[in-house]
């Protein structure tokens, strides 16, 4: 199981940011959760903001991300929790990369493993933001 995994995420992080690419990783419904809730996504609403997500990292010189570490825990013969950390791909040599972390509940179907949950531990505008100098949430800052 660990080396059928590692595979899609191999692939996962060669195509995951190409907008085309997202239903070949993700459930036909799969649940998106980061610090701020949760929602029921499709691929091609997810497809549709990706565009804009890769604007935003941009705005800091962020061309990419690099897929730094895996772990995972096999539940059971259909179901994989996988926890990630990626590392920001800068336009700009030398610069500190940005870590971030996700975790994915990942279901094995007749296609191949599937991503049923996505969840990102941090708020990505947020991270961003803060590294343009500011916050997305200023009453957040104060505190």
């Amino acid at each position: 199981m660990q080396a059928s995994v590692e595979e899609f995420f191999a692939d996962f992080e060669r195509r995951g940011n190409a907008p085309s690419a997202v239903s070949d990783f993700f459930d036909d419904q799969f649940l998106a959760m980061d610090p701020n809730g949760s929602t029921v996504v499709r691929p091609e609403q997810l497809a549709a903001v990706l565009p804009t997500r890769a604007a935003m990292f941009e705005t800091v010189g962020i061309l990419g991300a690099r897929l730094a570490g895996l772990q995972l825990e096999e539940l059971d013969n259909t179901h994989v929790l996988v926890r990630t950390r990626w590392e920001s791909i800068f336009a700009e040599p030398g610069s500190n990369p940005l870590e971030l972390s996700s975790s994915f509940f990942l279901r094995r179907t007749g296609q191949g493993w599937r991503i049923a949950v996505y969840l990102n531990h941090a708020d990505i505008a947020e991270v961003v933001a803060r590294r343009q100098g500011g916050s997305r949430h200023p009453e957040r800052a104060a505190k």
